[in-house]
């Protein structure tokens, strides 16, 4: 199984074929699926499996927090659950559009938190690159060190209502169907 972007092949072992792309002197899948060379000519074909594309909403998990990102796996796209797990980051940058500078990854996010984020790009071969910049997106599930389910309070705070223990988190508004 190879993902979009991944290194299949050097470009001198075989000549690019259906769902790769040559990229400097390697061969690279531009499409999921599984890889295979015939005859020289190196082609993927998609296994029917689906992968976030840019644009993509998705629901992932925090697994990893560090000063400057937050490491995840994408679970679902919408509300569609993937067969398998994607790595996924989210740099302090892309956490929302202001202030930056003020910003913690520690104070937006725990490991464990289910996350509503945007694919804004495919990143390098071994993560994709998603947002939580809009107000919709952000965490939309959270629980307390003591596993007390945690509720939005506004968008920077989420509050446990039997003990109003709060913690700070970019919370995503709320989506009304």
């Amino acid at each position: 199984m190879v993902l979009p972007g991944q290194q299949i092949t050097l470009a001198s072992q075989g000549t690019s074929g259906a769902g790769t792309y040559y990229d400097l002197e390697v061969i690279r899948a531009s499409v999921a699926g599984q890889s295979e060379m015939r005859d020289g000519v190196v082609s993927v074909h998609n296994s029917g499996r689906r992968v976030p594309c840019v644009g993509d909403v998705v629901l992932c998990r925090i697994i990893k927090i560090s000063i400057n990102m937050a490491q995840a796996f994408i679970l679902a796209i919408r509300e569609t659950p993937l067969n398998s797990e994607f790595l996924a980051v989210i740099r302090l940058s892309d956490i929302r559009k202001h202030e930056i500078e003020k910003l913690k990854v520690e104070d937006c996010f725990r490991p464990g938190d289910i996350v509503r984020a945007r694919v804004i790009s495919l990143g390098d071969s071994k993560s994709f690159f998603l947002s939580t910049a809009e107000p919709e997106l952000g965490v939309v599930l959270a629980y307390t060190s003591t596993g007390q389910r945690l509720f939005p309070f506004n968008w920077e705070e989420m509050i446990e209502p039997n003990s109003s223990q709060r913690e700070c988190r970019k919370v995503a508004k709320p989506v009304i169907n």
